[in-house]
C-alpha cells in the first residue's frame, strides 16, 4: 500500500475477490491495521447494489506500514479458506468457496503495488486440521 492521501476515500486497502458464474463468493482485504477475510451469503441480496450480502468478517489486527512490501497469500478448497499476510493468518468456512471460481479479481483502495503476483493449484496439506487450529486459536474478531 502507497502512502498517497486518502483524497475523500472512507479506507485504505488492497483486496482479492474471487466469483462464481453469478456473484462474488470471497473477498480478502488488507489494510493499514490488519487483514479480514469475507464470505458472500448465498441466501441474503444487499438491497443497495443487488449483490450478495457479505457475512461477518474474520480478521487479524496487525500493523502494516505503508509503503512497505508483505506477501499476502489467499488459499481457497473445497468450503474452507485461509488468508494470510505478513505471517498471520485467518480462516473460515463457507458453501459457496467451494463452487467453481469464475474470476479473480485485485483492487486498490487509493494506490499500491503488486509484484511476483502468482495463482496456481496446489496439492492440500496433509496437515491442515493441525494448522487450522492453531490459526483460530490465534484469531481476534474482526472490526466491521
Amino acid at each position: 500500500m502507497g502512502g498517497r492521501a486518502l483524497e475523500g476515500r472512507k479506507y485504505r486497502s488492497v483486496f482479492v475477490k474471487a466469483t462464481d458464474e453469478k456473484d462474488y463468493v470471497a473477498a480478502f482485504f488488507i489494510g493499514p491495521t490488519g487483514s479480514n477475510l469475507t464470505a458472500y451469503s448465498a441466501e441474503r441480496i444487499n438491497p443497495a447494489n443487488k449483490q450478495r450480502d457479505k457475512e461477518p468478517p474474520v480478521g487479524v489486527p496487525q500493523s502494516l506500514k505503508l509503503g512497505e512490501w508483505y506477501v499476502a497469500v489467499l488459499e481457497i478448497r473445497g468450503q474452507e479458506a485461509v488468508a494470510t499476510v505478513a505471517g498471520k493468518s485467518t480462516t473460515t468456512s463457507h458453501p459457496l468457496f467451494a463452487k467453481p471460481k469464475q474470476s479473480v479479481m485485485l483492487g486498490v483502495g487509493v494506490d499500491a503495488s503488486f509484484r511476483n503476483l502468482r495463482i496456481w493449484e496446489a496439492m492440500a496439506n496433509p496437515e491442515w486440521p493441525k494448522h487450522k487450529e492453531t490459526i483460530r486459536a490465534a484469531m481476534k474478531p474482526a472490526k466491521k
